[in-house]
């Protein structure tokens, strides 16, 4: 995933300008050990500010029927104001096929079970954990 920065007028027309002059690229998740590709696949991605800290979740889904030997689901969180931090939470089981992903500003989240006809709350807190559940089933917003 690549964050990229517009710092340029891009409505400008004269060709002289390079894209250098108008944008930056820089990669905020992919690096090596990252990604590992047995049970990787990265699909869904989402970045928020949760309690203060920018968080990027990415989906894996690597389904049945183009895995067969090795279909594996999971969820990545990771701090990208510092980096240091990412924690994931995966199943092989096709009743936690985690597919999709949406976040609020709380760290609640939820996934679709793909195979598993339902929906799945998570909760993740930056810094500390990503797990099944929510802490605080009040009304989400």
């Amino acid at each position: 995933i690549v964050k990229v920065t517009i710092f340029g007028d891009v409505t400008q027309t004269d060709p002289r300008l390079t894209t250098k002059q108008l944008l930056s690229f820089e990669r905020i998740y992919g690096f090596s050990g990252e990604l590992n590709t047995e049970t990787h696949f990265p699909g869904d991605f989402e970045i928020k500010l949760v309690n203060n800290r920018l968080t990027l979740l990415v989906n894996h889904f690597k389904d049945r029927a183009s895995f067969r030997k090795n279909p594996s689901y999971s969820i990545v969180a990771k701090t990208l104001d510092d980096g240091l931090w990412s924690e994931e939470i995966s199943s092989t089981s096709p009743g936690n096929s985690y597919f999709q992903i949406a976040m609020n500003k709380d760290g609640k989240i939820l996934t679709g079970s793909f195979y598993g006809n339902a929906v799945i709350p998570l909760e993740v807190q930056p810094g500390t954990d990503i797990k099944l559940g929510w802490e605080n089933t009040e009304r989400i917003e």
